[in-house]
């Protein structure tokens, strides 16, 4: 089980995939700032737990990325969404 970080305040809305109309949400990682694709399909982005970051007073989901997919990882077109 891979554990992700991401700020709990940076969830976006659900919107649509530009390459294959699936439905995702976008959430910053707490440690690169970028922000990541998530299939927005059940169960969704599904936080495990969330803390309290005391430095920045915002808080953290900690999410499973078994459960919450990567969209780069499900989408046909992902590889040519991906930064290098």
């Amino acid at each position: 089980m891979a554990l992700l970080e991401i700020w709990h305040d940076s969830i976006s809305p659900v919107t649509s995939c530009r390459s294959c109309g699936a439905p995702i949400e976008w959430a910053e990682m707490v440690r690169s700032g970028r922000r990541m694709p998530f299939d927005a399909l059940a169960p969704g982005l599904v936080a495990i737990s969330t803390k309290h970051d005391p430095d920045t007073h915002r808080l953290i989901d900690v999410v499973d990325s078994t459960v919450s997919k990567n969209h780069f990882v499900t989408c046909p077109q992902g590889n040519a969404w991906r930064r290098k």
